[in-house]
């Protein structure tokens, strides 16, 4: 049974302000967990500052990119470590799935290493180290199809504007 994500696309527009953000112009990024949604909202660099940042479960700093630029093959580390590290502690099967995708992505990128795999009781778990934090975390497997997989992959490439491929990471 599929899960439905909800994320709303970038507007390139301030979230404070209303103004459309021109190309080039660096802004800010910032989710709202609301149930099994994340909501983004932009900012531009002037509004950010006077922001109230404790609603936000995950924050970055950005550049709008030119017009004829689609997606970006390469990802933003900081944000997605940040978005990791903000779900340590996940209870919903959006999050479980979630922390994995990301954990997967960070290990690719030798932020985390995989020491082993853990069966248990409760299922499979990733036992990864965390080379910034210098410790080891879990990162629960999920119990998710293809399909669930291929939707949450399609909504981080939504969040962070990028073009995460899970065939890269064996999924």
């Amino acid at each position: 049974m599929p899960v439905d994500w909800q994320v709303a696309k970038p507007t390139r527009q301030c979230a404070a302000s209303g103004r459309d953000l021109e190309e080039g112009e660096i802004y800010y990024s910032a989710l709202k967990e609301e149930g099994e949604e994340f909501m983004r909202l932009d900012y531009s660099a002037d509004a950010w500052p006077e922001m109230d940042k404790t609603p936000f479960f995950s924050f970055w700093r950005s550049r709008v990119p030119p017009e004829n630029v689609k997606k970006r093959l390469v990802i933003d580390v900081e944000a997605f470590y940040t978005f990791f590290c903000n779900l340590d502690d996940p209870a919903e099967p959006h999050r479980i799935l979630f922390r994995y995708l990301v954990a997967l992505i960070l290990t690719r990128k030798r932020v985390l290493r995989l020491d082993e795999i853990e069966k248990g009781p409760d299922g499979e778990a990733l036992l990864l180290y965390d080379r910034r934090a210098e410790k080891q975390v879990a990162v629960a497997c999920p119990e998710a199809d293809v399909e669930q997989l291929t939707d949450a992959q399609e909504q981080l490439n939504q969040i962070f504007e990028c073009q995460f491929d899970p065939d890269d990471m064996g999924i």
